[in-house]
């Protein structure tokens, strides 16, 4: 059995104390949404994941992300001629 709530002029929602609680939710937490089946999921994102990228992003060191040790050779040589 769910919970009703009504959706705002502006489009939003509230999400009641009981499931705010549950999640650890505060004023300013971010969530995903998205749409299965027709369905609207909401869910607190892996802050774990989130962090390690925050982490790479905040760090300015580059990251190799190809799975062939050609293109990476070839991203260094196309870096270093800048």
């Amino acid at each position: 059995m769910g919970v009703f709530v009504k959706v705002g002029p502006k489009g939003q929602i509230l999400i009641p104390k009981v499931f705010r609680d549950a999640l650890d939710m505060e004023p300013g937490s971010r969530i995903e949404l998205a749409e299965r089946n027709a369905e609207l999921v909401l869910k607190k994102p892996d802050n774990a994941l989130a962090q390690v990228f925050e982490n790479i992003a905040f760090s300015g060191k580059s990251v190799k992300l190809s799975i062939h040790a050609d293109y990476d050779e070839e991203i260094e040589q196309r870096l270093e001629r800048k």
